[in-house]
């Protein structure tokens, strides 16, 4: 089964939350709207059975005007007070005439019940099948009531006879209950039919916002197949605008591992061009003598004038070979340092004692200008190969009688800092910064005294130090010298 799109499935999780969302809303939807209608038909009913209430009362009955006895005073207001035989025996229901027992919906219904009678006065009339028993009535009570499939909301009001606890009448009013459950479907039956285009309506929508989102990783798909197809890492995928969303900064970032690549790439292809030169030079001056040598008209002379130029382009050879293995593994970061404690000043006596006959032969003096133990903790043998390589070219290059200082010291708490000055041809401005490339040849007015150069001496060097942690500078003036230093 072939794998859904990011973009697909996006789309289908929004889509499977919208429909849950939807099925939630849809339900208390119902739910609430169900309520709602439900309490307003209660209220609708409850206001009928008031209005009924003012039509239907209990009234005291009017004491009749007596005669007083003979040879009694009549009273001042021509009545007599009566007497407790004359006290009335409670109040008298009545409804009035006009009193309506139907308000819209509802149908409205009285039950008067006295104490002489088990059977309540009935006025008015609720549905057909509805019967209400008066003797479980409570006072406000809203309730159900059911006839076969019908049932009814109803509303119950008591009214008391004031003068008689045992006398009362109930004020019944039933409204159809269809009323709430045709509103309630009907709105189920309109949510059901708009969700479900809601929902697609979402769906897709969802969709169109993914792919517009997603079209960059498309550029940057099509980008990349296109680089791997042709080869061309100096294509990039170059986004339009400057989003700083995070498909935006992939793309930066893609393009900055491109820059990356295409930097090692031309690095690499230039390394290995510059190696094959260098080695195809010995190559072919060692075929050349060992032909010469091998010839049958080589004298004693010529052969051993043969063998020494072989022994030294073999020479050439082996320390070309040495320091592009020690460049090779320190790009590979598999560089193995041994360290141990040592002072940095005896190491540089001892650097200065070996490069002397060297310097003799152009009349150059060495100093080491301070001599306070500096100890560090390195690789010896490595920072010793940094001091024969910076001494070293501050030979070759310096001037006849010229000079050269080093100087080591102390620098900040625990770090050392190593100097070697000369005051030999220079450094153009422009060649200055390309020194620490490998196979880099300065301009013709750096000749050398005729010792052979590998162009990886300074490259070697750099990288040695930035194993320990370090860093390599380089000053120089142009006809007046130049300052190397390390720091480590």
């Amino acid at each position: 089964m072939k794998r859904l799109s990011i973009k697909l499935k996006i789309t289908l999780y929004f889509t499977v939350i919208m429909t849950v969302l939807a099925g939630i809303l849809l339900f208390y939807t119902t739910t609430i709207s169900k309520s709602v209608v439900r309490n307003e038909l209660y209220e609708t009913a409850r206001v009928s059975v008031m209005k009924l209430c003012d039509s239907a009362r209990y009234k005291s009955p009017k004491f009749e005007e007596n005669v007083p006895p003979l040879g009694q005073s009549k009273p001042e207001n021509g009545k007599r007070p009566p007497s407790t035989t004359d006290k009335p025996e409670g109040a008298e229901f009545t409804v009035d005439e006009n009193a309506k027992f139907t308000d819209g919906d509802v149908f409205l219904c009285i039950y008067a019940i006295d104490k002489e009678s088990d059977t309540p006065s009935v006025y008015g009339a609720l549905p057909e099948g509805v019967s209400f028993d008066v003797s479980t009535a409570k006072n406000e009570q809203k309730t159900t009531l059911s006839s076969g499939t019908e049932k009814y909301y109803v509303y119950v009001k008591q009214i008391r006879n004031p003068g008689n606890k045992d006398e009362c009448a109930w004020i019944v009013g039933a409204i159809d209950a269809t009323i709430s459950s045709s509103f309630t479907k009907g709105t189920l039956r309109l949510a059901s039919l708009a969700v479900p285009f809601i929902i697609l309506f979402a769906a897709l929508l969802g969709y169109a916002i993914t792919k517009r989102a997603f079209r960059p990783v498309s550029d940057i798909t099509k980008a990349a197949a296109e680089i791997a197809g042709s080869n061309d890492l100096s294509r990039r995928i170059n986004l339009e605008g400057n989003g700083k969303d995070e498909i935006s900064n992939l793309a930066n970032t893609f393009d900055g591992m491109l820059d990356t690549i295409q930097n090692n790439y031309d690095r690499e292809k230039q390394f290995t061009d510059d190696a094959s030169h260098e080695l195809r030079t010995p190559v072919a001056v060692i075929l050349a003598q060992s032909d010469l040598a091998l010839s049958p008209n080589a004298t004693d002379e010529d052969m051993r004038e043969a063998m020494s130029i072989i022994n030294k382009q073999s020479l050439k050879m082996k320390k070309l070979l040495s320091e592009l293995l020690t460049l090779a593994r320190s790009d590979n970061n598999k560089t193995v340092l041994e360290k141990e404690a040592f002072d940095l000043v005896e190491l540089a006596e001892m650097v200065i004692e070996e490069e002397t006959y060297i310097s003799e032969r152009k009349n150059i003096e060495i100093t080491l200008v301070s001599r306070t133990p500096v100890e560090i903790f390195a690789d010896k043998t490595a920072i010793m190969r940094v001091l024969i390589n910076f001494i070293n070219n501050a030979i070759k290059y310096g001037k006849e009688g010229g000079f050269i200082e080093v100087n080591i010291e102390r620098y900040e708490e625990n770090k050392a800092r190593c100097t070697v000055k000369d005051n030999g041809i220079g450094i153009s401005e422009n060649d200055l910064p390309k020194i620490w490339d490998r196979f880099f040849r300065a301009d013709k007015s750096r000749t050398d005294d005729g010792h052979s150069s590998t162009g990886l001496g300074l490259p070697m060097a750099k990288s040695i130090i930035e194993a320990h942690g370090g860093t390599v500078n380089a000053k120089s003036v142009l006809g007046e010298g130049s300052v190397f230093e390390f720091i480590i």
